[in-house]
């Protein structure tokens, strides 16, 4: 008659391959919390002209009691100048950001009771400078679960903005601003002639 596998480990070292099957079960589920605990964050492409003032959302998916999040992103400083971040429909706690240095955008956002779910983290708001494109490089997110305080793993996709010249739009506005400094300056002569 056979020996159940159990009494087998149990009669050769049978503790020590118990610790070494419950650790590796342990592990087992570990890995599988972790991976099914997966966050996207993105960033969607956007476009404007020449001197507009755009708002772009930083958004989360699959968001699941995320505590706090430390994200970078980097763009061409030369294209757009960042004019101000605030908080997203989705965040209900603290969000700070560093914009000192052009070019790259520090954001942290605190949520005690938990970030959950799709949406609007953090709104970026943008100054189209030059005509031109710059992507929205995301390039480090740290998230951290709110009650265990364990690393979650983060997904992201970058955006893109596009900035087109202002067209006939501007001219036209130079236009008449030149249309009325020459008729300023007709009734300035006309004026003084006539004195």
């Amino acid at each position: 008659m056979e020996e159940p596998l159990w009494d087998y480990l149990t009669i050769n070292g049978g503790d020590t391959m118990k610790k070494i099957i419950i650790f590796s079960s342990l592990l087992l589920l570990l890995s599988v919390s972790v991976a099914n605990a997966e966050l996207i964050v993105e960033i969607p492409d956007a476009s404007g002209k020449v001197g507009d003032v755009i708002n772009i959302p930083v958004n989360v998916k699959d968001a699941k009691s995320v505590g706090s999040m430390d994200i970078a992103i980097t763009y061409d400083p030369s294209i757009v100048s960042i004019e101000k971040v605030e908080k997203g429909s989705l965040s209900k706690g603290i969000v700070s950001s560093n914009t000192e240095n052009p070019g790259i955008i520090i954001v942290s956002v605190v949520d005690s009771s938990g970030i959950n779910g799709d949406g609007e983290v953090v709104k970026l708001t943008f100054k189209l400078l030059k005509e031109g494109s710059t992507p929205l490089k995301i390039e480090n997110v740290k998230a951290y679960d709110a009650n265990t305080h364990i690393d979650i793993i983060a997904a992201t996709s970058d955006g893109s903005i596009t900035v087109e010249n202002g067209g006939i739009q501007n001219y036209l506005m130079y236009g008449v601003i030149a249309l009325i400094v020459i008729i300023i300056g007709g009734l300035a002569v006309f004026w003084k002639k006539s004195k």
